[in-house]
């Protein structure tokens, strides 16, 4: 009877030992994940800001080539504009000239 008891409380002693041992396995796995979906976090985070700088700068280089392409269609315009105001200019001198020369 006593060998039976001494089984009896050495399987209850395993079982509360395996008990332990998995609830420590448990708690390690447990650590183990939070800490890995933290780095994975931590690389998305990062992922995610070399991407929106990455387009940041894609939409600055975008702007900087129209801004430029703007300012020298504009100075383009401008020109033609001063080149045309010059002809008129000068034709407009020549008729008040030649108008006032023969006035007098």
């Amino acid at each position: 009877m006593d060998n039976i008891i001494n089984k009896i409380v050495s399987l209850d002693q395993r079982a509360w030992e395996i008990k332990n041992s998995t609830d420590q396995k448990l708690k390690e796995n447990e650590q183990s994940i939070k800490e890995t979906l933290s780095k994975m976090e931590k690389e998305a985070m990062q992922q995610a800001r070399e991407i929106g700088k990455e387009k940041y700068d894609q939409c600055i280089k975008k702007g900087q080539e129209q801004e430029k392409y703007i300012s020298e269609d504009t100075d383009a315009v401008c020109k033609r504009l001063d080149e045309r105001f010059s002809r008129i200019h000068r034709v407009l001198v020549e008729e008040v000239f030649s108008q006032i020369m023969d006035l007098g």
